[in-house]
């Protein structure tokens, strides 16, 4: 043998020097491609630059060769590809990324598997199990799903906790037979894009500047052009001026001593479904100095979407209150959400912030967004699962974030779920708030003041765009012809129309690649399925 032969035999996959040395270079390639993904996804033009034919070539031949590693990587890892569709090209957004979320579930398992069994804490398993797809079959064809499943009917740890309850299910199909809770809301659903969204406040407690007079006149589906014309200010955020005028005073802008939470366990815990416990609830968080508050949302069988659940948690105690049922009731938390002297933790606020307007007539003064402070602090990743498993060592199940949250009663792992979202909130927040201070005090400001600015975001209901049916082609990287345009641009709007009606999401009604599928195609009448 020669010395260059004995010399290679010694190196890692005949590259490397050590494991460590291969793993550093993976970590370099790694983080170079994110940053250059992170760049390319930011572009704000990113849909303009793709209308030009020969980058668009370009960004395909690259996809491509993604692809093929893609797949290299799955045969090798003996995993195949099945999305139960023609191709990965036509797959619809939310299936590649849910795949992608599979597939890097089942790598990162066995890596901490092979890791584990290196390092002596686990037996090398005597018997190799692979995974083969497992396509359950369902009526629509654009709702079909895929998983991976173990053969010989053996789960991994990671799929017994995603299947340990026959009442969990993360997809639409299980669901469907759900009684749409929207028909018995006492405010009746509005979708109509003619008319505005009226704000519910009717009292408006820590008020700086009282609520007009008006407000007492209207209820919120209010038709009456005329008056919301003479009247304008209706229409502005209630509590605008009390969220400019909050300032954090200097014990918030001091490091605090971090507070480090029991378990879930061991924490007292109230489910809040009456308004006796709703009570309960209000005499234990006014008193409080800062509290953690999340919400569970549900879009897929409505229009303009609704929410299902709240947490709130605070140093001590865990409430999560079933906003279904006290959808009416919860007016009275104005009191406190709209209180300065307590501060409100979120975590990526945007959304939650017009959902609590829309449904309940909620407004926030005084908030930390963990999410901004995040972004203040440039962590390598800004979502809350980051910060949990990062200072928490908790795993949050992304599965959850797909499931149906109607579903009543909630199942114990839907409530765990929901409970570590705001248990250790305030916890992460003592840490960001203390970094913060110790990077730059002027960055702990600047989180509150853009806080302040998510907080007058104000609600607004989804107009129809009649010509945002070309962002959906430009996006599918099809060549349409003047018809199939024509097609495209009439389904969209007729799509649109029956979701207002029926108060159901579009993506129930009719999916993109459905929409762009039957444009394309340009069926005639008698030759499409009378069940379609």
């Amino acid at each position: 043998m020669s010395s260059e032969d004995m010399s290679s035999s010694n190196l890692f996959l005949n590259e490397f020097s050590d494991v460590s040395s291969y793993k550093d270079t993976a970590c370099s390639l790694v983080m170079k491609l994110i940053r250059s993904s992170n760049d390319l996804s930011r572009a704000s033009d990113h849909d303009f630059l793709m209308s030009f034919a020969p980058l668009r070539r370009r960004m395909d031949t690259v996809a491509e060769k993604v692809l093929q590693n893609m797949n290299s990587l799955l045969k090798q890892q003996n995993l195949r590809r099945d999305l139960g569709i023609v191709s990965w090209k036509e797959a619809d957004h939310d299936d590649k990324i849910e795949k992608l979320i599979d597939i890097n579930d089942i790598l990162f398992e066995r890596i901490s598997s092979s890791l584990d069994e290196a390092a002596g804490l686990k037996k090398i398993s005597s018997e190799v199990k692979s995974l083969v797809p497992s396509i359950r079959n369902v009526p629509a064809t654009w709702n079909k799903e895929d998983g991976f499943v173990l053969q010989e009917s053996i789960p991994t740890f990671k799929q017994q906790q995603k299947r340990s309850s026959s009442t969990f299910a993360i997809n639409h199909q299980q669901t469907k037979n759900i009684p749409k809770p929207q028909i018995k809301f006492t405010d009746k659903v509005d979708n109509n894009p003619h008319t505005p969204f009226i704000p519910k406040l009717r009292t408006k407690p820590n008020a700086i500047t009282p609520l007009p007079i008006m407000f007492s006149q209207l209820d919120s589906r209010s038709s009456d052009t005329l008056l919301l014309e003479r009247h304008p200010e209706i229409l502005l955020h209630p509590y605008f001026d009390e969220i400019e005028a909050f300032e954090p005073n200097e014990n918030l802008l001091k490091e605090v001593k971090v507070q480090v939470p029991k378990s879930l366990d061991e924490t007292k815990y109230l489910f809040v479904d009456t308004p006796d416990k709703l009570k309960t609830m209000i005499d234990h968080i006014e008193i409080q100095s800062e509290l953690a508050i999340d919400l569970e949302h549900h879009s897929y069988r409505s229009y303009q979407g609704f929410t299902c659940l709240m947490q709130i948690s605070s140093r001590t105690e865990d409430f999560l209150i079933d906003t279904i049922t006290l959808r009416d009731e919860l007016n009275i938390l104005n009191n406190i959400f709209t209180n300065p002297n307590i501060v409100k933790v979120f975590h990526g606020a945007d959304s939650d912030i017009e959902w609590l307007q829309k449904d309940f007539g909620l407004y926030i003064v005084n908030m930390f967004d963990t999410h901004q402070a995040a972004r203040e602090l440039n962590l390598p990743a800004f979502s809350l699962a980051y910060l949990l498993k990062s200072y928490c060592d908790i795993d949050a199940n992304k599965q959850f974030q797909l499931a149906d949250w109607r579903i009543r009663p909630l199942p114990e792992e839907y409530l765990r779920y929901a409970r570590e979202d705001t248990h250790y909130l305030l916890y992460i927040y003592d840490l960001l708030r203390n970094r913060l201070i110790e990077k730059n005090p002027q960055f702990l400001k600047t989180v509150y003041e853009k806080s302040k600015i998510i907080c007058q975001k104000l609600y607004k209901k989804p107009y129809f765009d009649d010509n945002a049916y070309q962002n959906i082609y430009l996006k599918s990287r099809k060549t349409f012809n003047i018809r199939q345009l024509a097609a495209l641009k009439s389904l969209y709007y007729w799509r649109d129309k029956i979701a207002r009606h029926e108060d159901e999401s579009t993506g129930y009604v009719l999916p993109n690649h459905m929409l762009l599928q039957i444009s394309e195609i340009l069926p005639r009448y008698d030759d499409m399925n009378c069940e379609f």
